[in-house]
């Protein structure tokens, strides 16, 4: 039976967490838990400890990532995807391609985000 279950579970795309701060085990593919509206709602750094974001500002950042790999940031369109090891998220905006970011995912729920590095610090988004 337990063969059973783990044979549906690569199949279905289910499977245990690439990242540090996650459960063990998603019942949801990456790609499902990422796409969706994100704000940021504090920054964490060994130097400050962890700030909370002001609301509206927050508000005025929202990222939209679309299951297509499209999405906006305020009015910025921009293009998505995860890096080849599915462990970074790279974020290019469309006025300028050449200029991308990359952020190592800490932590990636159907609700939270956490993206950067535990060394320089990272943000905590939460779904909208």
């Amino acid at each position: 039976m337990r063969k059973v279950i783990l044979v549906l579970m690569v199949a279905l795309g289910f499977g245990c967490s690439k990242y540090d701060e996650n459960p063990a085990l998603s019942l949801f593919p990456k790609k499902v838990r990422i796409t969706g509206t994100w704000i940021v709602k504090s920054y964490v750094s060994e130097e400050f400890g962890e700030v909370e974001v002001d609301e509206e500002q927050a508000e005025a950042n929202a990222m939209e990532l679309k299951w297509n790999g499209t999405g906006k940031q305020g009015e910025a369109e921009l293009t998505w995807y995860f890096s080849k090891d599915k462990e970074s998220l790279v974020v290019s905006y469309n006025d300028d391609p050449s200029v991308y970011y990359k952020d190592n995912i800490l932590k990636l729920t159907n609700k939270e985000l956490w993206l950067g590095t535990e060394d320089d610090g990272y943000k905590k988004l939460e779904k909208e």
